[in-house]
């Protein structure tokens, strides 16, 4: 997107500048935040309670999904590999909700869960970037 300079140490707030936020910040990116984000907006667009438990789904999901589609398919055009990404974010949700035997996974279908999780990893993947290109100290 250009050249930007990254803000001085003492520009960026607290949490940001420490050396703990620095060594943990390169295993996620923007797109794992928005992610996180996402999933819950999602449900409550959706009239479904919401708890922290989706964000942390959101934001798991897209962290693993996008290190499973680097790992296996490196070859694959940047749009393939988006889609893929999307789509194995999807098929984690259901599993993930199957895992911690939720009570109210036996009303709602494993495609219905999926799609959920494929459309906040696609919210996610091309709202991402951008975010993280206008922050980039703190994303």
């Amino acid at each position: 997107m250009g050249d930007k300079q990254q803000p001085k140490p003492s520009e960026v707030m607290f949490p940001f500048n420490t050396g703990f936020y620095g060594g943990l910040r390169s295993y996620f990116d923007s797109e794992d935040i928005i992610a996180g984000l996402s999933l819950p907006l999602l449900e409550s667009l959706m009239s479904e309670s919401v708890t922290w438990k989706e964000a942390v789904k959101g934001f798991l999901n897209q962290i693993i999904s996008r290190n499973i589609v680097t790992y296996a398919g490196p070859t694959l055009n940047v749009v393939t590999q988006h889609s893929i990404k999307s789509l194995v974010a999807g098929a984690l949700l259901p599993i993930e909700d199957a895992l911690m035997r939720r009570s109210s996974y036996k009303s709602e279908t494993f495609f219905r869960k999926m799609s959920k999780g494929t459309v906040a990893s696609l919210i996610a993947g091309s709202i991402g970037p951008t975010i993280g290109d206008l922050v980039p100290a703190y994303l």
